[in-house]
Order: C-alpha cells, then sequence, then structure tokens
C-alpha cells in the first residue's frame, strides 16, 4: 500500500469513526425526542377523549355574535350608536393612554387594551 493510500485510509477511518459518533448521538437524541412524542401523544389523546365527553353533553349556546345581530337586527339597537356612545369624549384619552380604565359618570368602567375598549364594568 502507498503512502497515499495510507494516508487517505487513516483519513477515511478518522472520518468513519467521527460519523459512527455522531449517529450514536443522534441517535440518543432521536430516542429522547421519541419518548417526549410519546408522552404528548398520550397527553393530546386524553385531551381529546375529554373535549369529546364535554362536547357530547354540552348544551347549545348563543355566541356573542349571534347575540350582536340578534339585538341589532330583532330589538332594533343601533350597535354604532352604541360604540359612539361608549367613544364620546374619551376617544384623546384612549389614543394617548393605550391601555386604561376609564370611569364614567353613570358609575361605569371602560377597560381599554392598546386602544380598544374590550369590556364595561360596573363600579
Amino acid at each position: 500500500m502507498s503512502i497515499k493510500d495510507t494516508h487517505d485510509l487513516k483519513h477515511l477511518n478518522t472520518m468513519r469513526y467521527e460519523l459512527q459518533e455522531r449517529k450514536a448521538v443522534l441517535e440518543g437524541q432521536r430516542c429522547t425526542l421519541q419518548a417526549e412524542i410519546n408522552l404528548v401523544t398520550a397527553s393530546l389523546r386524553q385531551v381529546d377523549q375529554q373535549i369529546g365527553k364535554l362536547r357530547s353533553k354540552q348544551e347549545p349556546v348563543v355566541s356573542e355574535h349571534a347575540l350582536l345581530h340578534y339585538i341589532e337586527r330583532r330589538l332594533g339597537l343601533n350597535l354604532d350608536d352604541i360604540r359612539s356612545e361608549i367613544l364620546t369624549g374619551r376617544t384623546e384619552q384612549i389614543r394617548k393612554l393605550k391601555d386604561c380604565n376609564i370611569k364614567t359618570s353613570d358609575g361605569m368602567t371602560l377597560v381599554v387594551k392598546n386602544h380598544v375598549v374590550v369590556t364595561v364594568l360596573n363600579q
């Protein structure tokens, strides 16, 4: 065997050893990841079963979207007028503060998050 072939063989053997080591590390990681995947899969299965149980006995509900349309169309309330009433005199404060609670003169508190009135509470 020539010196070049001996050198190439040594290099290839080193490369082979490094690849075997890397493969062993990756197989260990795969086993760890597979165990974690199995745990998450089992947890998902349990959650799905619980969801199924709850859905099977769930009573019908009415969404907030449907409530708003009912109020607007059946009861004849104009939601734009209500929005305007909520914001009247408060627009600048909401622009400046972004997040705040605004107490109204009629005993309500407007909760504002990121320039959006997210709820109205009784004081």
